[in-house]
């Protein structure tokens, strides 16, 4: 494993494994045996596996363990994509680097995410957006500044603008 050299390894599988080895304590030292860390799927649905060195303790993603390991990445790419959008399919031939706009734009189009908008309705004219970004672009106010409106992070709302119930 990168950065865990005679600490831990990999298989091209995405088995994680502890290497043995004498670690030091207090009072003496203590051998740890080599073992299969089994790994845990995270809230997010990734495989997960948590790596100890020097003490500290380290959550780390199997399919970027496995890129580091055995894909070529040289882009210098940072993140690690699901080509079949499948979160435990960590086999080689379905993970390649890519760049964080690269890995959404894979999502959007494989509806792995749900581009989902709320409408907006001027109160005072009665007009209809689909989108907060097509209200802010009609009235000329900054996205971020009318999400602040319509949210209640700036309490006075100059607009007339309100969320579609």
């Amino acid at each position: 494993v990168y950065g865990y050299e005679g600490y831990y390894e990999i298989s091209s599988q995405g088995n994680v494994r502890s290497l043995e080895r004498i670690i030091k304590l207090k009072k003496g030292t203590r051998k740890l045996p080599a073992k299969i860390i089994k790994p845990r799927i995270n809230n997010c649905g990734y495989e997960e596996v948590r790596l100890s060195k020097y003490g500290l303790l380290y959550t780390k993603f199997v399919h970027v363990l496995l890129g580091e390991a055995f894909i070529s990445n040289p882009l210098g790419k940072p993140e690690i994509n699901h080509l079949n959008g499948l979160k435990t399919d960590n086999r080689i031939n379905n993970l390649e680097w890519c760049t964080h706009a690269e890995n959404m734009q894979h999502a959007y189009a494989n509806k792995l995410i749900k581009h989902v908008t709320k409408k907006i309705i001027d109160n005072c004219t009665g007009a209809e957006f689909e989108s907060t970004k097509e209200a802010a672009k009609v009235y000329n106010i900054k996205l971020n500044t009318l999400r602040c409106y319509l949210n209640g992070g700036i309490k006075t709302n100059p607009t007339c603008l309100k969320y579609a119930a």
